[in-house]
């Protein structure tokens, strides 16, 4: 083991306990939602109305979800190999293709592939899952994602970084998106952030160890199904895999529109300043799915339970709280891993 990997060992040590532990969530079921809301059931492509006119959305756990509406498909930093704390931090890291196999359902479909940052929890998965399970998308990212998809043997027709502030439309569909420069929180306290940096070449060797998924830039994206035209969006989500403080990632609503779904990440919030607030009333969204509060450390077999830097609890009062204050309509749903929450479309003014 080579010494350049002591030092972030020995500072995941300091802080074992402040990530271990976690919080009881026997309630939380595949196909329920807390918003409090239950799941609905799957939209069937034999049902064309509600199939065509329902936009999808499944959580797959961490910050992976599954969107579509009618054909046309997107995934966001699927993520299905858990590993623990220690494992993680003391050996090479294990891609578990039979769980993915087993959690990812059909995406063959899939078009695109958006990775928000280059942490391993984000991108291990996304090779196996380019290659394997979802073989026309293209995935897209920053530089750093980029050349570490590269060095995992993603062809490199495949990848693509993902410029910021500029719509890119994904081929074959009528999706575009949108990225947008956000930063990262800070892991434990403020202080402690692991793995930051960049990779900005290419890697002579393909990344093994967490310390190898440097963070990159962090991306937020403004993900939009458009019409026919290609003039109009049926249906518009922000997308957000790491909490930033105040105003960064957000877009400019004059420019998107109304943002009909927010997908936002509870771990680490209170890292960072005016997070909820500031994100809530900025964007107003009709909607908000929670994500990245599931602890990730556990083995992929055993039932789900909150992380312990998620602070579930407050983060629910925080997210009641500014609502209440700013008057927002806006709907909460906590998914539980693999369920779907559908959306029907609604009539644009």
């Amino acid at each position: 083991m080579g010494t350049d990997r002591l030092g972030p060992m020995v500072t995941m040590l300091l802080i074992l306990s402040a990530l271990g532990c976690t919080t009881e969530t026997s309630w939380l079921r595949k196909g329920y939602v807390a918003r409090i809301q239950r799941a609905d059931s799957s939209i069937s492509s034999d049902r064309e109305t509600a199939y065509q006119n329902t936009v999808q959305v499944r959580w797959l756990g961490t910050a992976g979800f599954h969107i579509s509406l009618g054909d046309e498909q997107v995934l966001l930093d699927p993520f299905f190999s858990q590993q623990s704390l220690l494992g993680s931090v003391f050996t090479k890291l294990e891609v578990r293709d039979d769980v993915t196999e087993k959690r990812i359902g059909d995406v063959s479909e899939v078009d695109g592939i958006l990775v928000g940052h280059a942490h391993w929890d984000h991108l291990l998965d996304v090779p196996d899952v380019a290659i394997h399970h979802a073989k026309k998308a293209i995935s897209y990212g920053s530089l750093t994602t980029f050349n570490l998809l590269r060095a995992l043997d993603v062809p490199h027709d495949r990848v693509k970084r993902a410029s910021r502030e500029v719509w890119l439309t994904i081929p074959n569909t009528n999706i575009r998106f949108k990225a947008y420069r956000s930063k990262h929180s800070p892991h434990v306290d403020r202080i402690i952030h692991l793995y930051q940096g960049k990779v900005k070449t290419l890697p002579k060797e393909p990344p093994t160890w967490a310390s190898d998924f440097k963070e990159g830039r962090t991306l937020t994206y403004v993900i939009q199904f458009m019409d026919e035209s290609g003039e109009n969006s049926k249906f518009t989500i922000f997308y957000a895999d790491s909490a930033s403080g105040g105003m960064r990632g957000l877009p400019d609503l004059d420019e998107t529109g109304d943002i009909d779904l927010a997908i936002l990440t509870v771990a680490a919030w209170k890292n960072v300043d005016d997070y909820v607030e500031t994100k809530l009333k900025c964007l107003k969204p009709k909607h908000v799915i929670l994500t990245h509060y599931d602890d990730f450390f556990m083995e992929p077999e055993e039932e789900m339970e909150f992380l312990t830097m998620a602070y579930m609890t407050d983060f629910l009062k925080e997210i009641q709280e500014t609502a209440r204050e700013a008057n927002l309509p806006t709907v909460f749903w906590i998914p539980a891993r693999g369920s779907q929450i559908n959306f029907p479309l609604a009539t644009r003014d």
